[in-house]
């Protein structure tokens, strides 16, 4: 039993779990992707701006954006998009690297980048937004800052659970 327990400790300090994140890696993370050990999970227990707990799945390996939808839809969420400072904040703490948010600029209906939630109640754009280059996908960079890349480059992907 002991073995057990030191086990699910290690497991936790691995995938930045603050508390029993057992319940959240059963919930979200299918077998087949378990498997791999190519994920990290943290679950936050005050979310700002919505005060309960939320549970994000950081993939470890980086994918273009289109991937990382599918990713994200075959756990059941979708990818990350950011409320406010304080969440950037804190997933800026636990991922380090760039991070494809929740929003898309469909060309050539629309020059806007469409955001889920649209309109976004919150932005942090640092980078001109200008419609060339086939730049219609937004990261989230370790500034901070929303900036436009193209879906094809390749950054890390966060999903999030409602």
């Amino acid at each position: 039993m002991r073995l057990v327990w030191l086990l699910i400790g290690l497991l936790q300090s691995v995938l930045y779990c603050n508390g029993d994140c057992s319940r959240a890696i059963l919930e979200f993370i299918p077998q087949a992707i378990r498997d791999t050990g190519e994920y990290r999970i943290r679950c936050f227990e005050k979310w700002p701006n919505k005060g309960s707990e939320k549970c994000f799945l950081h993939f470890v390996r980086k994918m273009n954006f289109d991937d990382g939808v599918l990713a994200c839809r075959r756990v059941g969420g979708k990818i990350l998009i950011t409320h406010s400072y304080e969440q950037s904040e804190l997933l800026r703490g636990w991922v380090e690297f760039s991070v494809f948010l929740n929003s898309r600029r469909i060309r050539p209906i629309w020059d806007f980048f469409l955001f889920s939630p649209f309109p976004p109640d919150y932005a942090n754009i640092g980078c001109s937004l200008d419609n060339n280059d086939d730049k219609d996908c937004m990261v989230m960079l370790s500034s901070l800052e929303w900036c436009p890349v193209k879906c094809s480059e390749r950054h890390s992907i966060v999903c999030e659970f409602d």
